[in-house]
């Protein structure tokens, strides 16, 4: 049964993702990240929070900067381009990435 849910959730995210809606892009990333009603993927799951952060997502470009700072979902560790992911997000006001720039800055 929860196959299934996960399956619906990857069918309507899919639908509202293709159709520009950046929180579904968001939410393909994780499913795809965590391999949930899909294969898990981490370069799939990159690209459509890529997407996401491109159609500014504070919480999308923060999770594509956990990525270059960490070196996961298929890219390696790249501090500039984490940085500059954070500087996006942190416009927006969001905490987490203002607190990451400080610990890059370091």
């Amino acid at each position: 049964m929860e196959s299934e849910r996960w399956n619906d959730a990857v069918t309507l995210c899919t639908k509202e993702a293709a159709a520009g809606k950046a929180s579904a892009q968001r939410d393909l990333g994780e499913l795809f990240e965590r391999g949930r009603g899909v294969k898990k993927d981490g370069s799939t799951a990159l690209g459509w929070y890529t997407r996401a952060a491109n159609a500014g997502l504070a919480d999308a470009q923060f999770t594509v900067g956990q990525a270059y700072e960490r070196g996961k979902l298929g890219v390696r560790k790249d501090k500039a381009t984490a940085l500059e992911w954070y500087r996006k997000a942190a416009a927006q006001g969001h905490q987490d990435a203002i607190a990451r720039m400080k610990g890059l800055s370091r």
